[in-house]
């Protein structure tokens, strides 16, 4: 039996094109590769087919609001929704975290008498929007993979089903 030299499935004889991942299938197959073990780190995606042909979508939903266009235009695409559902959770988190913050911040400049509170408290607030930009920035990478793995901290909500 032939399998296929990208991803390891068992094709037929006659197939041109691996059933799982697409790649071409050479005349007679060849021996079965290694497996790959991304399933440690993260999940291979659900289809090659389906990440590669939404990574773009998968991306956008860790960029703000955008999170919105792959909800709505990658309904069936089970790669762009794992991630769509992620960039939901941190657009959520950053809505709510940048709330409090503009309540805190005004509250403390209009009282007067806790300046240097204020400040100590302007530079944490700050760090936590780093650590917003990091978690942002390895759920591109992710999605640039074609992996399905849970961002830090948030990656168990689970949102959008």
């Amino acid at each position: 039996m032939a399998y296929c030299k990208n991803c390891g499935t068992q094709v037929s004889g006659e197939t041109r094109f691996c059933q799982s991942c697409g790649a071409p299938v050479a005349a007679g197959g060849g021996p079965e590769p290694a497996r790959s073990r991304a399933g440690t780190a993260g999940r291979a995606a659900a289809g090659a087919n389906d990440a590669a042909d939404n990574r773009m979508m998968a991306i956008l939903a860790y960029i703000g609001f955008l999170v919105f266009i792959p909800i709505f235009a990658a309904k069936n695409s089970k790669f762009a929704r794992y991630h769509s559902n992620q960039g939901l959770v941190l657009f959520i988190i950053e809505l709510i975290y940048g709330i409090v913050v503009a309540i805190i911040n005004s509250v403390m400049l209009f009282s007067f008498w806790q300046w240097g509170a204020w400040a100590v408290l302007s530079v944490v607030f700050g760090l936590v929007w780093i650590l917003f930009a990091v978690l942002s920035i390895l759920g591109i990478l992710n999605a640039y993979r074609g992996v399905e793995k849970p961002l830090p901290l948030i990656g168990g909500i689970k949102i959008l089903k």
